[in-house]
């Protein structure tokens, strides 16, 4: 396919079946061997946007009376949406959590890692992106959260930590982004999963011209 920037680079990747751009407007065009043309703009903003796999089935056969038609599309995500995993450590002494420390790591869906260690000095203490930015999610993104003890269990007993998954408060509708641990045992993982981030579906309509 062609590929045409209008507002945006592209990086790699030309008159193949796949290439790299940056954010910006850009139109697909395919041509076939008769002759006919799909066209279809695409917005790519700087989160990441999947178009979907699909396949057209022929539209013409060389007869120009018979005219030529559009086909819809759908599935993919059209705009991934972003959020972060804001951490609680709460603890029943103002001491905080003293050698006790939270491992969480954010794995992207290019392989790449953000590991992040969060400790306590007082008896609460709140963690987001704004925080640590590497805790700023995505749809596609996993993260694991692991807790490390003092060597003490009666001491780490005293500890609790509480995650928002995407979202930055717990209501009726959002239970499943939230969790609360108690009781918790060093080594012990808390969370393993996928970041909650809610995403838009695509959809749209593909025109199509003859020769």
């Amino acid at each position: 396919g062609d590929w045409n920037g209008g507002g945006g680079t592209i990086l790699a990747g030309q008159g193949t079946d796949e290439v790299a751009v940056t954010a910006g407007t850009f139109q697909l065009t395919v041509t076939d061997e008769g002759g006919c043309q799909g066209k279809r703009t695409f917005l790519v903003g700087t989160t990441s946007v999947s178009i979907p796999d699909f396949e057209v089935e022929p539209i013409c056969d060389g007869s120009l009376e018979l005219g030529f038609d559009s086909v819809e599309f759908a599935g993919g995500y059209a705009s991934p949406a972003e959020g972060n995993m804001q951490i609680q450590m709460i603890s029943s002494s103002n001491l905080g959590w003293g050698e006790a420390f939270l491992q969480v790591i954010v794995t992207h869906e290019d392989g790449t890692q953000d590991i992040s260690i969060l400790d306590s000095d007082s008896d609460f203490e709140t963690y987001n992106q704004d925080t640590n930015p590497e805790l700023a999610l995505v749809f596609g993104d996993s993260v694991q959260v692991t807790f490390f003890g003092t060597g003490n269990p009666a001491l780490d007993a005293n500890f609790a930590v509480n995650l928002f998954n995407c979202v930055n408060n717990c209501n009726g509708e959002n239970e499943e982004n939230c969790s609360n641990f108690e009781d918790l045992v060093s080594g012990e993982i808390l969370y393993l999963g996928p970041a909650l981030c809610e995403v838009q579906e695509a959809f749209g309509t593909w025109s199509v011209e003859g020769p």
